[in-house]
């Protein structure tokens, strides 16, 4: 594990008291019903109601309890826990062990992180690699957090070991991109790729990856169904040839934001794409906006396959999030052709929101 990554997890622990509470769900005040209320009863906690929290109780009506009742949900975990790993690795790297268990097509079953008989955070996934529950042991304590299926209730443990529901959409999306962070650093440190991974934990050696820039995420915003990001490069010129063949800079930057769309930003269900701020010179040069549906992302995925592995630095809110390698098309000279005729020239620059225009110096 990167020495960055470490240290930021060791603060992570070490101030908050696990990854899952870094987004603040438990004990803010915010309106809340146990289990065991109906709906009619939800109370809204004497602070939230003064402060006029605009986080509302449960319940809507696309949210059943009896799915998520304590019940049902141990037995789901039980029933998650008895699973097969088709694919399945455990290292620990320096100080921290990391878990990776998938089950067909490399969907994520079972991704577990922490520190040997110390802090431990670990994610459920359903049959399809959809994101169930998020489990924290810290100091002897243990809390859970379970997403609902409407998009915004979610079912957690809270400080005393009592269970609540709370309504709220910006907590569900922060919830998903933790966990998104936590499959992509898990991926990383045990050198897993998607699309490129075996039962024998193939792996893929340093000199056959080749560096492409820094990706900076950007937060939510309020838009849960969208990404944002910029992909730094410091090529000054990206006409030039990357490899001495057809396959230019722009071409595999282009696969890049394909493949990190597909790959990285469309594992929830209400994603429709991700817009990317493209930057040359190492941010000197604006090279345009591209907007990629994730529809579009993962069919070209497919026409071009994952042939061929890069890194990407990778940062969200000025946090660094380490290395990420990622497989993207290999683009050899004999598919250039076809290449730029699916996604060179429909994945056209725009000009930003703030009016740079391709070709503009930042």
């Amino acid at each position: 594990m990167s020495q960055k990554i470490g240290q930021a997890l060791r603060q992570a622990f070490g101030t908050i008291g696990s990854l899952g509470l870094a987004i603040g769900l438990l004990g803010c005040g915010e309106a809340a019903t146990s289990l065991g209320q109906s709906a009619g009863e939800t109370a809204i906690s004497p602070s939230a109601a003064a402060a006029g929290s605009p986080r509302t109780a449960l319940v809507s009506n696309a949210f059943d309890p009896a799915a998520y009742s304590i019940a049902t949900i141990d037995a789901e975990l039980e029933r998650m826990m008895l699973r097969d790993c088709l694919i399945f690795e455990e290292q620990q790297i320096n100080d921290t062990v990391y878990l990776f268990c998938a089950g067909a097509n490399d969907q994520p079953l079972r991704v577990e992180m922490g520190y040997p008989d110390g802090p431990v955070s670990r994610y459920w996934f359903h049959d399809d690699g959809q994101f169930y529950a998020h489990e924290d042991y810290f100091d002897g304590n243990f809390t859970r957090k379970v997403l609902a299926d409407d998009g915004k209730t979610i079912v957690f443990t809270n400080s005393q070991g009592e269970w609540e529901a709370v309504d709220d959409i910006q907590e569900w999306q922060d919830t998903i991109d933790m966990v998104s962070m936590a499959i992509t650093t898990v991926r990383s440190e045990l050198g897993l790729e998607r699309g490129e991974v075996s039962s024998s934990q193939t792996k893929h050696g340093s000199a056959d990856i080749l560096p492409v820039g820094m990706v900076k995420l950007a937060r939510t915003g309020g838009d849960f169904n969208h990404r944002w990001a910029t992909l730094v490069v410091p090529q000054p010129g990206t006409a030039v040839s990357a490899e001495g063949g057809a396959m230019r800079w722009y071409d595999l930057h282009l696969a890049t934001m394909v493949a990190l769309t597909a790959d990285q930003f469309c594992g929830n269900p209400s994603a429709r794409g991700a817009y990317f701020n493209y930057e040359a010179d190492g941010g000197s040069v604006y090279m345009g906006q591209y907007f990629i549906p994730c529809n579009t992302a993962k069919e070209l995925m497919d026409t071009f396959g994952r042939g061929r592995q890069i890194s990407v630095e990778m940062e969200e809110g000025g946090f660094d999030l380490g290395t990420t390698q990622q497989a993207v098309p290999a683009l050899p000279d004999s598919m250039m052709a076809q290449f730029r005729r699916q996604v060179v020239d429909v994945l056209t620059p725009e000009c930003s929101d703030g009016g740079l225009c391709p070709g503009d110096r930042i």
